[in-house]
């Protein structure tokens, strides 16, 4: 997320999330660029404010890993 939001072609980042979207975008909104930053939750239609508007959207999927367990997903043995 870091790299959309220092590239200048982009001037609005919208984040989206069941859990943390909004620090998440308070801790970009720290980084030196002009483009804004907003997180919203599922709460009073966040998901409807974060597509208003959008060119594009990026839907990054996953579950976080587990202690001990490499990017490739496999367990330590």
């Amino acid at each position: 997320m870091a790299d959309l939001a220092q590239s200048p072609l982009v001037t609005e980042l919208s984040l989206y999330d069941i859990v943390h979207a909004p620090g998440v975008a308070i801790d970009l909104n720290h980084i030196d660029t002009p483009g804004k930053v907003s997180g919203y939750l599922p709460a009073d239609g966040g998901l409807e404010k974060t597509l208003v508007g959008a060119d594009i959207v990026v839907i990054p999927a996953g579950i976080a890993r587990k202690p001990g367990m490499t990017r490739d997903g496999t367990p330590p043995y």
